[in-house]
């Protein structure tokens, strides 16, 4: 059998050859034999056979159920969109033993249209008003807070970001307070959350509204989204959830729901498949806007249930499928395909580093440093360390090269292990009391009272606040 051909025609031509009249009309083949499935040219779904099981591309706009009625030289198919309910006709033909595929969407669009999205809006409201779960930000409408969650929540599990936003919001309750605070206390009180771009770009934004708004956050989606540290998703987030507006999200969560309960096989952050996943999450919150009871909250709860359903029951791992609220609708659910999906790229190994670190004393202070800018961790604090290949160097050596003395002593500390990204730290600590401060001793002397008046590093921290206090008490 040959490669299946792909054709186009003009509207005219392809209603004189199917005397169907006024449809749009547009032809792709994609699978040769029985397997019927197409591409609509003018919306980029593919479609596809019930008959041939999933979709075999990044789409997943699929029929759920068809009659076929052969009209030599045609097979004409009538169906309807699982994914949409849009009405559809495919045509096949068998030419010289190759398929070629023709699909056709009415003009006018039917009673059903969007009714798997239509029957998924109520469903999500109804079990985000009973399950949501009763977090600080929830409770206020204040852009400003809103947007301060939705920035520390990035790469951030909420356990860990709920004290860190209550102090932040206690110390610097609003932009103003924010954009004028000092560099130190930013990282201070973002201290442990890691990611610390994302502080800086927080009080660069708080800047810019300050100067540009007044100090009012903006409305505008558009202006939302123009702020630093700002995408798409954190500007729905923000749009949406502050304002009730109909800006639709898509994080990690939310793409996993959507993935599974459309049975979206493809990789969601390949741009044709990442599109489709926006335009789905377009369509819900869309369709929930003005939806009773709560017509006021609807798109910001449409949108927190997407991505509540995605922490609490749809998770990556076991997900709770039996309590679910969509999953008679959920493709993946029907199929058993839940485990399979989203199908993502594995992630890139994780790479070993390893550092050697010297908690320097004398005369009761200690030698901390700050990091450069554009550098990972950039203006936090740190004891003087460096990376060494492979394993563990001589301590005492590189000692040597840093400061220029030989260690009088070296009292090793217990090894800190630590995670960025793909890389697994482990940092190899030792103290060194010194009786004169050498000469080549870059940073300053900071006795142990002060240490929590700089924001250290994550790993460095850890020496800071308990490796430090082993070395006071053995004195």
């Amino acid at each position: 059998m040959t490669a299946p051909q792909s054709i186009k025609m003009p509207q005219e031509e392809y209603a004189a050859r199917t005397g169907l009249g006024n449809l749009l009309g547009l032809g792709c083949c994609l699978e040769a034999g029985p397997a019927l499935s197409g591409i609509c040219a003018a919306t980029e779904c593919r479609i596809e056979d019930a008959g041939t099981g999933r979709p075999p591309g990044p789409f997943c706009h699929s029929i759920k159920k068809s009659v076929s009625i052969r009209v030599n030289p045609w097979l004409k198919i009538v169906t309807d969109c699982q994914f949409c309910g849009e009405f559809v006709i495919l045509f096949v033909s068998f030419s010289a033993g190759s398929c070629i595929s023709w699909v056709a969407f009415l003009n006018s669009k039917p009673t059903n249209h969007n009714s798997k999205l239509r029957k998924l809006v109520p469903l999500l409201l109804d079990w985000f008003r009973a399950n949501a779960r009763e977090l600080p930000w929830r409770r206020t409408h204040d852009p400003y807070a809103i947007w301060v969650s939705e920035i520390m929540l990035q790469q951030t599990q909420v356990k860990t970001v709920l004290p860190f936003w209550e102090r932040w919001m206690r110390e610097l309750p609003t932009i103003e307070a924010a954009a004028n605070a000092s560099s130190e206390k930013i990282h201070k009180f973002w201290e442990g959350l890691g990611y610390y771009t994302r502080a800086r770009n927080l009080q660069k934004a708080a800047c810019l509204i300050l100067d540009t708004y007044g100090g009012r956050f903006p409305k505008a989606f558009d202006d939302i989204l123009a702020l630093p540290g700002i995408g798409r998703y954190t500007a729905g987030a923000i749009s949406s959830i502050a304002f009730n507006q109909p800006a639709p999200i898509l994080d990690g969560n939310v793409m996993r729901v959507l993935t599974r309960i459309f049975g979206i096989s493809e990789n969601p952050r390949e741009k044709k498949t990442n599109q489709l996943l926006w335009q789905i999450a377009e369509e819900l919150v869309l369709l929930a806007k003005g939806k009773k009871p709560d017509s006021q909250y609807a798109c910001s709860h449409l949108n927190q249930s997407l991505m509540e359903l995605g922490a609490l029951v749809c998770t990556p791992r076991n997900p709770q499928c039996s309590e679910c609220p969509v999953k008679k609708l959920c493709v993946a659910f029907q199929e058993d395909r839940v485990e399979e999906l989203p199908n993502q790229t594995k992630r890139a190994a994780a790479t070993a580093r390893r550092f050697v670190a010297f908690v320097i004393e004398c005369r009761g202070k200690f030698l901390v440093r700050q990091r450069p800018e554009n550098v990972v961790n950039a203006h936090l604090w740190e004891f003087p360390n460096v990376e060494v290949n492979g394993a563990a160097g001589d301590a005492a050596k590189i000692f040597e090269s840093l400061f220029g003395i030989p260690p009088p002593v070296l009292r090793p500390l217990p090894l800190v292990k630590h995670s960025i990204t793909r890389y697994r730290i482990t940092l190899e600590a030792f103290h060194v009391r010194l009786k004169k401060v050498p000469r080549t001793s870059e940073g300053i002397w900071l006795p142990r009272s002060q240490f929590d008046t700089v924001a250290f590093t994550a790993a460095h921290k850890k020496l800071a606040s308990f490796n430090a206090n082993c070395i006071m008490i053995d004195r």
